[in-house]
């Protein structure tokens, strides 16, 4: 995520497949704070840069990670009081699309291995709707503009999208 954050930030022209590569001992040592066990290191960070070249050379990945969008946001977060609860949410990537449509989008780093990706894209949907439905109802507190939900796996170069009403 963080990663993608800085890609994001930094303009994704900045950013190609050898830049990620050079990359890898940073790479390493924010996977070993996040508590990856040494002998792990190197195969976690060969995921995660081939995670973010796909996302790169990916039109959904790259239109995603484009920075130029309206109200571009990454790692953005919000608290609202939902139910008398304070809820704080951190959206992974939200922004305004040319339609004037508001994103909100989670990354999601799970691989699939498997025939039927349509069915686990669909299982996934399922399994994070009241996450990404959640963050939709307090976007709307401050945005009243039309919500689509959407899931990214960098992994499968995949793309899961729903209406929020």
């Amino acid at each position: 995520h963080r990663l993608l954050q800085q890609i994001c930030l930094d303009g994704i022209e900045q950013w190609d497949e050898k830049i990620i590569a050079e990359r890898q001992p940073f790479i390493c040592n924010l996977l070993a704070y996040e508590g990856v066990v040494p002998d792990q290191l190197n195969t976690s960070a060969a995921i995660v840069i081939k995670a973010l070249t796909q996302t790169l050379s990916d039109t959904r990945g790259q239109w995603m990670l484009n920075h130029s969008h309206q109200e571009s946001q990454v790692e953005y977060p919000l608290t609202a009081v939902i139910d008398n609860k304070v809820v704080r949410v951190i959206i992974d990537r939200t922004f305004i699309d040319q339609e004037g449509m508001r994103w909100i989008i989670d990354y999601k780093t799970a691989g699939y291995i498997g025939e039927n990706v349509e069915s686990f894209l669909q299982q996934e949907q399922e399994q994070y709707r009241s996450q990404l439905e959640q963050y939709a109802r307090i976007m709307q507190l401050s945005d009243t503009r039309p919500i689509k939900l959407a899931l990214y796996f960098p992994l499968l170069q995949a793309w899961q999208e729903w209406d929020f009403s």
